[in-house]
């Protein structure tokens, strides 16, 4: 997958779940997987981040919405790929992961899965002040309701070489707790990162921003 462009995010592929009232059973409802050695290679993610729908990801957009699912039944995952040269002018120069969990009525989950693969020499650069960052990867974990987690589970990652303008050139994560009728205690977002190698990125390695 290569030399691609999408106007507001998803440059070389745009991966999306819409999970709801999904049944957990013997095997997950709903299963989606990009693995197995693609490359994603040369990719291009336009936009503004003025703009709420820019989705940055220059090689990859991947985003999961759930409401009234538990983590059983959804198999997200991204393994075993190239990720490399790609670029955003927003954020996510090599991949842009969301996991968005509305529990506001039942226990939900979302939980993607990227693990096995190379982010290597991806840039997020952009012209104007609003400097965007996550130059390998930006993480955003959205939960909803007092029975909504959001996780984005990382591991086996080399995250190397990656350019951005300002903070994080390897991994960027934001999360949201957003405001509302539903909201009250018990939401959670969690970023998990293991058995990785973090090197060369400008900035810092591994970011975090917290937003309400």
């Amino acid at each position: 997958v290569t030399a691609n462009t999408g106007k507001r995010g998803g440059g070389g592929a745009h991966l999306f779940v819409q999970a709801v009232d999904c049944i957990a059973g013997p095997a997950p409802d709903v299963v989606l997987r990009a693995s197995g050695n693609n490359q994603f290679i040369g990719n291009h993610a336009q936009g503004d981040l003025s703009d709420p729908n820019a989705a940055g990801g220059g090689g990859i957009f991947a985003e999961l919405h759930s409401a009234r699912t538990v983590a059983s039944a959804v198999q997200y995952e991204i393994s075993g790929n190239t990720i490399e040269r790609n670029d955003a002018t927003t954020h996510g120069g090599g991949a842009s992961l969301l996991a968005w969990a509305d529990g506001a009525t039942a226990p939900t989950d979302a939980v993607i899965s990227f693990h096995n693969n190379l982010v290597a020499k991806n840039a997020a650069r952009d012209t104007t002040f609003r400097v965007p960052s996550g130059g390998g990867l930006y993480g955003r974990a959205v939960a909803l309701g007092a029975d909504a987690h959001a996780r984005l589970s990382q591991s086996f990652l080399t995250v190397a070489d990656n350019e951005t303008e300002l903070g994080t050139g390897g991994l960027e994560w934001d999360d949201r707790l957003p405001i509302g009728s539903t909201r009250i205690a018990g939401a959670e977002t969690s970023f998990e990162l293991s058995n990785s190698i973090v090197t060369g990125n400008d900035g810092y390695g591994v970011g975090y921003a917290e937003s309400l």
